[in-house]
């Protein structure tokens, strides 16, 4: 019996060393949370309601979620993010999205704006988003030039055809493309 409980005990202090000296301390390995949008209010949110609402009935959390209803082709500006320090050399920003009689593509956008320079995108095409799907998870990868500096980002949905889009949970990391790798 003692014999175990020792066992145990060092067990535990390894658990806690490798805890403390591996992960708790020095720089987080992995994407680093920015920002973080639930869609349950219109907080931060740019596009107008004439464009997009909080619909408190659809939602991967049940706290709602942003409509957007497209009639054609149009660039739905989400959300800015100011930066004062970004640590990382790749931005990836991450979402849901669900849709309805949607037609046509749907691009889901990371504009960056450097501080010595002009803003850039990429984006990426949501080829199952169209038509009637339900909520599937999208994420779009910036990487940035080397020792370029952030002044802030957007992000953004571009649709070219009619129907119902809707998006949630929307956040934004910080990564090191080293850690990615792993």
């Amino acid at each position: 019996m003692a014999r175990h409980v020792f066992v145990r005990q060092v067990f535990l202090a390894i658990a806690l060393f490798l805890f403390v000296f591996g992960a708790g301390c020095g720089s987080p390995s992995g994407p680093v949370l920015i920002g973080s949008y639930s869609l349950d209010n219109r907080d931060g949110l740019i596009a107008g309601e004439d464009i997009a609402d909080i619909d408190n009935e659809l939602s991967t959390d049940g706290g709602g979620s942003l409509h957007i209803y497209s009639e054609g082709k149009m660039l739905i500006n989400l959300f800015e993010i100011p930066l004062e320090s970004f640590k990382g050399d790749t931005v990836i920003a991450r979402c849901t999205m669900r849709s309805e009689s949607l037609s046509g593509w749907t691009n889901f956008e990371l504009w960056v704006f450097p501080k010595d320079g002009d803003p850039r995108s990429t984006l990426q095409t949501c080829d199952k988003v169209g038509r009637t799907r339900d909520w599937m998870d999208v994420e779009v990868v910036f990487p940035l030039e080397p020792g370029e500096t952030l002044e802030k980002l957007r992000i953004a949905v571009r649709l070219s055809g009619r129907g119902h889009l809707w998006v949630d949970d929307l956040q934004i990391f910080s990564a090191r493309a080293s850690d990615m790798d792993q």
